[in-house]
């Protein structure tokens, strides 16, 4: 689904209901070159080679360069300013009772020709995404309930039969604002 920038659907005017309507290339391609998600340009970043588990309430995790799978398994907390390239199933995976995960300014990926099935999977409430790009995986983000995603860029993902830029199980209070899927 993509929006315009007022937050407003597009609606088909043969019916009530509200049509996703497909970026064009131009403004994808205008996302990327405006450098308005991911990383910010030269930031600088530290390398965590291997998985990383964050189990302390309120931790901020920030410039960082992750090579595996972020768990979030404590509430509160902020990945900020950090490139996740996975190989395994999951790149950043909340579990249940860690609410309330902030992601912003980062890139989410899998690792070229690791098959990544997830880019952010959302296991409990609460899940801000704020000016991040997911690329690289088969389902770009799963979420659950009360997700927001804004000035995000959601593109390049592996094709499958399950290939998925924004996918929910079911929640509610999913919000995608600004954003090109």
């Amino acid at each position: 689904v993509t929006t315009t920038p007022d937050s407003s659907s597009i609606v088909n005017s043969r019916s009530a209901a509200t049509t996703p309507v497909a970026p064009s290339t131009s403004a994808a391609q205008t996302w990327r070159l405006n450098a308005t998600t991911g990383v910010p340009a030269g930031a600088a970043l530290r390398t965590h080679a291997g998985d990383l588990l964050v189990d302390k309430a309120g931790q901020v995790v920030s410039d960082l360069s992750v090579t595996g799978t972020v768990t979030v398994a404590a509430p509160n907390v902020t990945i900020r300013r950090t490139r996740i390239v996975a190989h395994g199933q999951f790149t950043v995976r909340q579990l249940p009772g860690a609410t309330g995960l902030v992601i912003e300014d980062s890139e989410v990926s899998g690792r070229k020709g690791a098959n990544v099935q997830y880019g952010i999977v959302q296991g409990a409430t609460g899940l801000e995404v704020r000016r991040s790009h997911v690329h690289g995986v088969q389902q770009g983000i799963e979420a659950g309930s009360n997700a927001t995603i804004t000035d995000s860029l959601v593109d390049g993902l592996v094709r499958s039969d399950s290939t998925t830029g924004v996918a929910t199980r079911g929640g509610t209070g999913l919000t995608i604002r600004h954003s090109v899927v």
